[in-house]
């Protein structure tokens, strides 16, 4: 089991905080549930590591 470096952990938070259950199934579901997903599309997921490197 591994765990998360510290830098990561305010990445790892806002994906948890913008996370669509529904979305990551159906996700999960197209990669034959070899992963786990946020259900983050790119659009929005982008948006998001673009301001978690402007910040950190």
């Amino acid at each position: 089991m591994t765990t998360t470096p510290h830098y990561l952990l305010p990445l790892v938070e806002s994906f948890e905080k913008n996370a669509n259950p529904e979305i990551a199934v159906q996700m999960k579901q197209y990669m034959r549930n070899q992963f786990d997903f946020y259900g983050i599309k790119s659009p929005e997921r982008k948006e998001i590591y673009k301001e978690f490197k402007k910040d950190n």
